[in-house]
This record gives C-alpha cells, sequence and structure tokens, in this order.
C-alpha cells in the first residue's frame, strides 16, 4: 500500500468544503486551465546535471574549499530552497536528509488550500528543491522526494546506499506502510486528531473553527479509510489486535519492530546501534524525519519515541545525541 503525494495533499487539505470552495473560486478566475506534470516530466524541463553540479558545490562551501571564481559574477555560493508541506512525510524525509548532509536551506511552507508558495503552478506537488547560483545559467528544480534524495545521495557520496538490499527494504517499508501507521495513530481520535492538527497546517488556519473541522477530517480519514486498510496488511494478529482495541502506542512500537529488528548490535557492547551499524545509514535518517512528527504528538511523542523503555525509543534518543555531536560533519558516507 502506498501514501503517494496526492494522498499526503488530500490529507492536508483537511476540509472539503472549504477546499473546494477556495479550489472553485480559483477556477472561476482562471482564464486557461494549467495543465499539470508528473514529476518526471517536470525534472526534464530543468538541467539536472547542473543541479548535480549545485548540489556538489554545497559540499565544497560546506569543507571550506574556495570555489573557481566566475568571469560573470563575484559570488557563487549556492542557494537552496527547500519547498514543503507540513505534515507531509515524504517531505519529513527529504527534510532530515538535508539536515544530515549539513546542507543550508531556505524553508518554504506550501499553503495546502490555496497553494501559494508553489513556483511552477505545472507542478504543484512537494517536496521540491530548487537550486540557485548567481553564475548559474539557470535555477534548476528537483522534485519528487526519490529523485531529490537520490541526487544528494550521489553529490555527497553515498549513492551507493540507494541500492543496498537492506536499506532498499527498509525504505520500502517506511514508504509503503509505516507513514501510514504513524498518520493513523496520531489521529486515531478526534482528541488526538485535535493536538495534531497545528503541526499539519500553516498558522493562518490555525482559529478554532477551522480546527474543529480539520480535526474531524483528520480523525474520520484515519478511521474510515486508513485503519481498515492498515488492519487488514498486518503483519502479526498482535498489531491485528492493537487496532481492534484502540493500544495505539502499543501498535506503532509493534509496526515500528520491522525496523528495529534491524538495528545492529554493536561489537563493542550488547547495545544495538543504528540501521548501519556504527553510524547511521539512509534508512536511520529517514526514519528519523518520519518519527520527529510523531515526536512532537503531545501523548504519543512522550508514550511511543521520547520514552527509554523501548528500542524505538532509544533509538531516537540516540540519533538526536548523534546528531547533536556532529553538528557540522555530514551523517551519510
Amino acid at each position: 500500500m502506498r501514501f503517494g503525494r496526492k494522498f499526503v495533499f488530500g490529507t492536508v487539505a483537511f476540509s472539503s468544503v472549504a477546499a473546494g470552495v477556495l479550489i472553485t473560486t480559483r477556477a472561476s478566475t482562471s482564464s486557461e486551465p494549467i495543465k499539470t506534470l508528473t514529476s518526471a516530466e517536470f525534472n526534464a524541463l530543468y538541467d539536472q546535471k547542473l543541479a548535480l553540479q549545485l548540489l556538489q558545490r554545497c559540499k565544497k562551501q560546506q569543507k571550506g574549499i574556495a570555489p573557481q571564481p566566475s568571469a560573470s559574477s563575484s559570488s557563487t555560493t549556492v542557494r537552496v530552497t527547500f519547498y514543503r508541506l507540513l505534515g507531509c512525510p515524504f517531505c519529513a524525509k527529504v527534510k532530515s536528509v538535508l539536515d544530515a548532509s549539513r546542507i543550508e536551506y531556505e524553508e518554504v511552507i506550501v499553503d495546502p488550500l490555496r497553494g501559494s508558495g508553489i513556483v511552477d503552478p505545472r507542478y504543484p506537488l512537494v517536496p521540491q528543491l530548487r537550486l540557485e547560483a548567481s553564475d548559474a545559467p539557470s535555477a534548476p528544480f528537483v522534485v519528487d522526494s526519490a529523485a531529490i534524495v537520490s541526487a544528494i545521495a550521489v553529490a555527497y557520496g553515498f549513492q551507493k546506499q540507494l541500492t543496498d538490499e537492506k536499506i532498499v527494504k527498509t525504505r520500502s517499508w517506511m514508504t509503503d506502510r509505516f507513514q501510514g501507521v504513524t498518520f493513523a495513530a496520531i489521529n486515531s481520535s478526534w482528541t488526538s486528531a485535535f493536538y495534531a492538527y497545528p503541526d499539519l497546517v500553516p498558522p493562518v488556519y490555525g482559529n478554532i473553527i477551522f480546527r474543529v473541522i480539520g480535526a474531524t477530517a483528520l480523525y474520520g480519514l484515519a478511521n474510515w479509510k486508513i485503519l481498515p486498510r492498515l488492519k487488514d496488511g498486518a503483519n502479526s494478529e498482535v498489531a491485528q489486535q492493537m487496532i481492534t482495541t484502540k493500544n495505539i502506542d502499543g501498535w506503532v512500537r509493534e509496526e515500528a519492530n520491522q525496523f528495529t529488528s534491524q538495528l545492529v548490535k554493536l561489537k563493542r557492547s550488547d547495545a544495538l546501534g543504528f540501521h548501519g551499524g556504527e553510524r547511521p545509514d539512509l534508512a536511520d535518517v529517514e526514519m528519523f524525519g518520519v518519527m520527529r512528527a510523531v515526536s512532537r504528538h503531545p501523548t504519543l511523542g512522550a508514550q511511543v519515541v521520547k520514552a527509554n523503555n523501548n528500542e524505538l525509543g532509544q533509538w531516537f534518543n540516540r540519533m538526536e545525541e548523534f546528531l547533536i555531536k556532529n553538528p557540522t560533519e555530514p551523517l551519510l558516507k
């Protein structure tokens, strides 16, 4: 089961009534419909080789390597802009990879209803990355989380992780199932959805009316559409039972066993390390991005992520410590 980007946009566009009003308004003021493109079609419009070169320049800037002087400009600093949607797990994973790679970037939060923040309406989905330099002939975009992560991996030298069998399997599980699990868990009750709402939408939609409508929509989507599918696809009877009894924090930990069972026991002690062993790999970094959203929830965060009495919580705390101890060094190699 794949929870794609259109699903995420539909989720965060929390009120179908409000969305319908805005979409109708926008349609009535538009003279001609804009043809939207797939991510592959959109990326093909931009120079992806240049995007890679600019990402490689970012890496050199981090190492303090002065770029070659340009005849056209005295400044060759690369500006990276990251377009994302609050509550989007694909964006959360890209953000985590950017942070782990120590790439400095400007973040633009896209309005889920009005679409403001999107530069080119031919591709209205997120995540998107734009790379600019004053001496570059153009400012290429890279869109779609897989394409963005792949470009960063090649530029920063950890592209072998993209084809590593263990990492590929874990990343696929994360996309196909676990992202849905975290969304359903966060919105499993109306009260829980009400608490989660501010993390899913911009502050402009923060008033109590929007919040009540949004929480109701999120709760309905989680319980009537997503949870039944997840229950049918549960990999154990224990998970099915936990979904039925609404043992939500226990269910998330049970589902996360797919990840924590892959953590490597360190040779120097009996302690568990990371998915990548002594240091995090790409699966660790992306899982950290997904779990950061859960960590901000007032109840699930404390019960599942920040608790040190379970392997998932212990791993999350180790990831945070690793990031703090290595504030400038790119984590993925």
